[in-house]
């Protein structure tokens, strides 16, 4: 019997495989927070200028949708002219004189990383020279 199903094995290749052990797929890590800068005068950093606009309903929409997300207005977002965004303008192609509400990163990974988790999608990124800050 025994010679019959070493045949059998070989014949068929039926012969029992050690079964590879399960693998558990990688798990995705969550991107580091970024940390908002306060930015002082001159200061260049990047900026993620979440409104650019007139003042009124969006822009105060804009303003609780960041103060939900655990920031704190004044301190890590800020509201101001676009030009006091100095190079932010230019960048996005917008008026210097649109009202805009910015939060500020180091880097342009931390910029990107937070625009990602903005429920309204940003107007842009730009590095730039913090203005108006003194």
């Amino acid at each position: 019997m025994q010679r019959l199903a070493v045949a059998l094995c070989l014949v068929l290749g039926a012969c029992s495989k050690q079964e590879p052990a399960p693998t558990t797929p990688p798990t995705a890590t969550a991107p580091a927070a970024a940390t908002p800068l306060t930015p002082a005068q001159g200061q260049e950093n990047w900026a993620v200028i979440a409104y650019a606009g007139s003042a009124g309903a969006e822009l105060d929409a804009v303003k609780q949708a960041l103060t939900a997300q655990g920031l704190e207005f004044g301190v890590t977002f800020f509201e101001g002219e676009l030009a006091c965004n100095n190079d932010a303008a230019t960048a996005l192609a917008r008026s210097p004189q649109d009202l805009a509400l910015s939060v500020h990163f180091a880097s342009e990974a931390e910029a990107t990383t937070f625009a990602a988790t903005l429920a309204t999608p940003a107007v842009g990124i730009a590095k730039v020279t913090q203005m108006c800050a003194d």
